[in-house]
């Protein structure tokens, strides 16, 4: 599903450039969703990733301790 919305992305960029004036304005506006949905799905995905734990939490050592 990634990979399909990337290929969109750089379609709608090659359309972008070459366009004509008129066609501009909403190949910019399904660009902007698609970019939109790209940075959403990102986030989420990101928000997901397992964090690291600061070691000395992880050895039980005390903040003031090193």
């Amino acid at each position: 599903m990634r990979r399909r919305r990337e290929d969109k992305i750089r379609r709608l960029c090659t359309e972008l450039l070459a366009a004509k004036a008129e066609e501009e304005q909403q190949i910019l506006a399904d660009l902007r969703n698609v970019l939109h949905q790209f940075i959403e799905n990102l986030r989420a995905r990101v928000a997901a990733y397992p964090r690291l734990v600061e070691r000395r939490v992880r050895n039980e050592i005390p903040e003031g301790r090193q």
